[in-house]
Parts: C-alpha cells; structure tokens; sequence
C-alpha cells in the first residue's frame, strides 16, 4: 500500500512458484497471490516458476500480468512459448468473460 500511495505503477509479486533463479526459495503461492492482488491499490505483476501449465492459476488469481524470464530463455523456441503462454493467459480471460 505504501509504494502504491508513492506513485508505483505496479507491484511485482514472487516467486510464486519455485524457480532455478531462486534455488532453495519455495513458491509463496497462488493463494498469497490472490490475497495481494485483492489488497494492492496498483496492478500486479507475478513472476517465478511460471510456465504454461500454471499461467492461468496466475491470471485467475488476479494478477494483472506475468513476468516469464526461464521458461522462455531456456525454451528451445522461445517465440513458440511466448506464443503458448499468451493463449493459455487469453483463453483464462475469457472464461472470465463468458
């Protein structure tokens, strides 16, 4: 709250799920991940261990957005999982709006 009453434009939450960037650091979770995004007075953004499997869990947890750094550099194709991210990311808004 106070970074955002500072002027922050968005908030960066993780590591939401373990991640090789953060050896030995375990995953905060999708649930405290909710819990910030509904108090936060700006957008969140999550980032750790996220990859097309879980994407969705982030969205749906009301993330405005997640930030993918291993799952796409260390992707043989990374447009492709660029790509397979965006429609998981797309298809769990939609739901939303069904």
């Amino acid at each position: 709250e106070a970074v955002a009453a500072e002027g922050a434009d968005y908030l960066i939450f993780g590591n939401v799920f373990p991640t090789a960037t953060k050896v030995g650091l375990p995953g905060r979770g999708v649930g405290l991940l909710a819990e910030v995004c509904r108090v936060a007075r700006c957008p969140v953004v999550a980032i750790g261990g996220i990859d097309a499997s879980n994407v969705a869990d982030i969205r749906g947890a009301g993330a405005a957005g997640a930030a993918v750094m291993s799952g796409i550099m260390a992707s043989p194709d990374p447009w492709r999982t660029v790509m397979e991210l965006r429609e998981v990311w797309e298809n769990e808004h939609d739901k939303g709006h069904a």
